[in-house]
């Protein structure tokens, strides 16, 4: 793309793509981050029961 030839909406298009892939990666990292919590919880419970 030239860019003497961008437009307000060839702009605006280019920075909601931007922030949907921004969207997209903050949904993966929260996925990832709770699946690393019920991990956790899981091992905290395993180790109860050896405590006890």
């Amino acid at each position: 793309m030239d860019n003497s030839h961008v437009t307000i909406d060839d702009l605006a298009v280019m920075i909601k793509d931007g922030f949907d892939g921004v969207t997209k990666d903050i949904d993966e990292l929260k996925k990832g981050q709770e699946r690393i919590e019920l991990r956790l919880d899981n091992v905290a419970y395993r180790f109860e029961l050896c405590g006890s």
